[in-house]
């Protein structure tokens, strides 16, 4: 439904801010642009949306060039960080200012409001004053507003990122749930990597103005294609690693000892790059002899409900740091500060991560040149 190619973007000479950004969303895909703040990811929404000019790029929607259209031409929708309700109008007024600027009947007005009003679950407030609302209120009456023209691309920039995190958590399941209900295609910008995952279909991750992954939400976590990924997205169990046998039980030189497991029996002998255990793949060893096992000395536990997080200094090498979140299944069982202990952990939640190239100019470096 919407393709982009090669965007580029320059804000000053010599400030590069999209480098050659591509990008393909289907009709009825919900796609997260994630990534740090600076990334690019909000120009890039600004981009598609008309508001900002490209330096170099083709833009298609439903097989239309749009690259050169006014924004209100493009009939997309875009939502707003910080809302951008008007705050001496209702509810409705708000909700159906777009339809208003489209002179549409007032009754088509009224009745297209009711609809995305009981859509976001806001019935009965259309003659309420927006600055009386709470924020999470306030963020579906900016939901309304856009999806009231029945735009043919919804596009939210951080559209919980000014509600605090528990609303953030209630009001994440509820957008995606909206967002199916009408069909809608969209675009999210959110730097939270629980928010993408949660309302993704398709998430591509950005850095320094390029996408450098991107695939299905799951395929992101389970298999981060770089060091800037995996620790963007939090993992901190990266271990340098060598592969020094090529036999079916696959061997990789490590700081924390040799690493034996067949899930990466085709990575080519002399391999080099970092192996990530995810926090998650590890449970208290139970002593099956086939299980994959670090072991070593608990530093810190910190319980946190349905897990225990604990930081373990493995025997082989005392100054590396590994932390895992072990399942809480009953308090007796649970490793405490000091204790020495074997983790077994699941072949699944490991993952390669070759050693990275640097990075070469800007692939649109000749435009600057050009301009």
């Amino acid at each position: 439904m919407l393709e982009v190619e090669r965007v580029g973007k320059w804000f000053e000479p010599g400030k590069l801010v999209l480098d050659g950004v591509s990008l393909a969303v289907r009709d009825g895909e919900i796609a997260c642009l994630l990534g740090p703040s600076g990334c690019g990811k909000s120009t890039l929404l600004r981009v598609i949306a008309g508001l900002e000019t490209p330096d170099a790029s083709e833009i298609r929607f439903d097989g239309e060039d749009v690259t050169a259209l006014e924004p209100y031409r493009r009939r997309f929708g875009l939502m707003f960080q910080d809302y951008a309700l008007f705050p001496h109008m209702s509810v409705s007024q708000n909700v159906g200012f777009g339809l208003r600027m489209a002179n549409l009947e007032q009754r088509t007005i009224a009745r297209r409001v009711q609809e995305v009003l009981e859509l976001v679950n806001l019935q009965g407030y259309g003659e309420r004053s927006v600055d009386r609302l709470s924020g999470g209120e306030q963020q579906r009456v900016a939901l309304a507003r856009t999806l009231a023209p029945a735009p043919r691309l919804v596009m939210l920039d951080e559209p919980l990122a000014n509600l605090d995190r528990l609303l953030r958590e209630d009001l994440v399941e509820d957008l995606r749930v909206i967002l199916r209900r009408v069909g809608a295609t969209a675009i999210v910008v959110t730097h939270d990597q629980q928010e993408a995952f949660v309302l993704a279909d398709h998430v591509a991750v950005m850095r320094q103005g390029q996408i450098v992954q991107e695939g299905s939400p799951e395929e992101v976590y389970q298999n981060p294609a770089s060091r800037f990924v995996a620790d963007f997205l939090g993992y901190r169990n990266l271990i340098a690693a060598t592969k020094v046998e090529g036999a079916a039980g696959a061997v990789f030189d490590t700081a924390i000892g040799p690493i034996s497991t067949a899930r990466f029996a085709e990575a080519p002998l002399g391999w080099h790059g970092w192996i990530v255990f995810r926090p998650d793949a590890a449970t208290l060893a139970r002593g099956g002899a086939d299980e994959l096992k670090i072991e070593g000395k608990i530093r810190t536990v910190s319980f946190r409900g349905p897990i225990t997080r604990i930081q373990l200094a493995p025997a082989f090498d005392p100054g590396v740091e590994l932390v895992f979140d072990i399942p809480s299944v009953t308090a007796r069982e649970l490793p405490h500060l000091g204790d020495e202990v074997a983790v077994a952990l699941h072949a699944d939640g490991l993952s390669l991560i070759p050693a990275e190239p640097k990075r070469g100019e800007p692939l649109l470096n000749h435009i600057q040149q050009r301009k």
